[in-house]
């Protein structure tokens, strides 16, 4: 599956993929930053919202999300998780 698969409005494809693989497809850019300092892990994404919204992603990848918070936790940091440039709490 390619990006150029889903792009321009009114594309029909969209509606017949899988919202995960949508989804997937909409991540342009994903960093996982850790700083020991602040004991913080960081999972910096880059979605392009005219292939998925932000919280149609969020709604997808929620058990994955969970999975890293409870990562963090056992090696004792927090996991935090930026959204095109937005810190969600």
């Amino acid at each position: 599956m390619r990006r150029a698969d889903f792009c321009g409005k009114g594309n029909q494809r969209l509606a017949t993929e899988s919202l995960g693989r949508v989804a997937k497809v909409a991540a342009e850019q994903s960093f996982l930053r850790v700083d020991s300092v602040a004991k913080t892990v960081t999972l910096e994404l880059t979605i392009d919202t005219e292939i998925s919204q932000v919280m149609e992603y969020f709604e997808i990848f929620l058990g994955r999300m969970q999975m890293c918070r409870r990562a963090a936790e056992v090696l004792d940091c927090r996991f935090k998780l930026t959204i095109n440039g937005a810190e969600l709490a």
